[in-house]
């Protein structure tokens, strides 16, 4: 039987969790200088591991009407599932949804099943380390290399929803993808390096660490960061985005949101109230919006 904890407990838990993040860093740093590789693969297993999404019974009946395969991964060695809900006309436009951190395909079944009501041809896929697909541990750089690949696969794809983390790889596959017509960012990061720090401060890593693993991450997956950057500018300025964010997303900041709008001359911006971060997902009016905007006529 759980007991409940009485106050002088809960002071005595977080004393302790400010002193473990505290020394963090400095064991992080240790390992750093002696095995870098080490290093790397400690990172990964401490803190690119997502938690589990369960498939809910609200998305078994969605996901069972699915063409399930398979897209093996060389660059990684992963195999990503994926998932296609098929129009019986052939000329339906094609959309690919994708889930963010820590979820899977089947999260965003009111979306897929709403948009596939709609019209729409539907892909989507379960990130490395996510539902189906194989691996144990993933970051964005991840999600930036797997993206490109299944566009790579299906190259009918006009649209993407993206949920959270997906939203920095939409950004930078965008620029080359151009036969993308729009994009829809639910819940987004405007700053991939603010992205990356969120995560990892909060476990006290930030200055010269979390260069050393920004810098590791990049080279492995051979995307340059000022590169990246610059590829996000670019989509910034050139597609059409509907940004979608909810005042009360604690993992992503609302006024983040509005100066990433801003920066995006060919944006429509949907603002939400009392969805947070992951009820947003869940929302026949953010669906409504979304699918009005994708027929609406392009900005010039």
């Amino acid at each position: 039987m759980n007991t409940p904890m009485t106050v002088a407990s809960q002071l005595e838990k977080s004393t302790n969790d400010r002193i473990l993040k505290g020394l963090i860093p400095t064991v992080i740093e240790k390992l750093w200088d002696l095995n870098p590789e080490l290093f790397m693969g400690t990172i990964e297993e401490l803190f690119m591991r997502p938690k589990p999404y369960l498939i809910r019974e609200r998305e078994k009946m969605f996901m069972s009407k699915a063409v399930v395969d398979t897209l093996f991964i060389e660059d990684t060695f992963q195999t990503i599932t994926t998932y296609e809900w098929r129009q019986a006309k052939t000329n339906a436009p094609v959309v690919l949804v994708c889930h963010g951190w820590a979820a899977r395909s089947s999260q965003m079944t009111i979306q897929m099943q709403g948009l596939f009501e709609k019209g729409y041809t539907v892909i989507s896929y379960d990130q490395t380390a996510h539902g189906l697909s194989t691996g144990s541990s993933t970051n964005l750089f991840d999600f930036i290399l797997v993206q490109s690949r299944i566009l790579q696969r299906f190259t009918v794809v006009e649209y993407i929803v993206a949920h959270s983390m997906a939203c920095s790889a939409t950004l930078v596959n965008l620029s080359t993808h151009p036969w993308i017509r729009k994009a829809t960012l639910i819940s987004p990061h405007r700053d991939i390096l603010q992205e990356i720090g969120h995560w990892f401060s909060r476990v006290g890593i930030q200055g010269k660490l979390l260069d050393r693993i920004i810098h590791n991450m990049s080279g492995r997956y051979n995307l340059n960061f000022e590169e990246v950057r610059g590829r996000i500018a670019h989509s910034l300025k050139e597609k059409e985005l509907l940004i979608v964010h909810d005042t009360e997303d604690s993992e992503c900041p609302y006024l983040e949101a509005e100066k990433l709008h801003s920066e995006a001359p060919k944006s429509s911006f949907m603002k939400t109230e009392g969805l947070g971060h992951f009820r947003i997902i869940r929302s026949k009016s953010v669906l409504e919006k979304m699918a009005t905007w994708m027929t609406e006529p392009a900005k010039l």
